[in-house]
């Protein structure tokens, strides 16, 4: 139920959790549409070891709400993910440019899409999960700053053969020369490299309210999926986000 956020990029100690809803539409070829929804968590916890290496530790849970057309004879699915992550803050390339590191490893017990590293196809339960990624930050022309990604996702499912996804990324904060840096705009691509059937475009949009190192906001996001060659999807997810930074004027 949950999408998939952007790899961890920041060099910051914080604490991130947030809870929403999430809805999808799946199309079937020559088949009725069918809907269904539920709720999600997620939290995570970033602490500083070394000089620029971060680690952290996540959980998230879903529960999907009965749908008898979707699932019969399964009133409810309770989903489950938790995973450690490491980053690491590269050498910038460019002056202007500075760029990140990260792996991801989790272990999860889901089908749909409870899974915070990768969108499992309905059908597929997964087991756990690598993602290694790069992240890179630059504001071109001093106005616009710009976040992005590059991900590869393997996914050990139970069932035949693993899952691989590359995805990638980028997001903005569109106002930032009118000194309003609270609205982010983001947008991501996911395409699956192994049994190559999945595609995913997400576009997201978040905004907080920020109190010295305390940050409140909102996000929502609209995803556009093809999960199979007859099987389309769409979705959409809103959440209420908060996020406390420690430590970030010390030395």
């Amino acid at each position: 139920m949950c999408g998939s956020p952007h790899p961890a990029g920041n060099l910051y100690n914080h604490v991130d959790v947030r809870a929403g809803l999430a809805n999808q539409k799946l199309s079937p070829e020559a088949a009725p549409d069918i809907t269904y929804g539920g709720k999600f968590a997620h939290a995570e916890v970033q602490q500083r070891w070394l000089a620029d290496v971060m680690l952290r530790g996540r959980l998230s849970v879903s529960r999907l709400g009965s749908d008898p057309a979707l699932d019969p004879g399964d009133p409810g699915r309770t989903a489950w993910s938790a995973g450690t992550g490491a980053s690491l803050a590269l050498p910038a390339p460019w002056s202007f440019m500075p760029s990140v590191a990260s792996l991801d490893v989790e272990a999860n017990e889901g089908r749909g899409f409870a899974s915070q590293l990768t969108p499992i196809v309905l059908g597929d339960r997964g087991i756990g999960a690598v993602a290694p990624a790069l992240t890179w930050w630059f504001v071109p022309f001093g106005k616009l700053p710009l976040t992005v990604h590059a991900r590869y996702v393997h996914t050990q499912v139970d069932g035949p053969g693993d899952l691989g996804l590359l995805e990638s990324g980028v997001s903005a904060i569109p106002l930032h020369a009118l000194d309003i840096p609270f609205l982010r705009l983001s947008y991501r691509y996911g395409r699956e490299l192994t049994r190559g059937s999945f595609r995913e475009h997400e576009v997201g949009l978040s905004g907080w309210w920020q109190w010295n190192f305390l940050h409140v906001g909102a996000e929502g996001a609209a995803r556009f999926s093809r999960l199979s060659p007859t099987l389309r999807a769409r979705g959409l997810s809103a959440a209420l986000r908060l996020e406390v930074y420690w430590g970030i004027l010390d030395d």
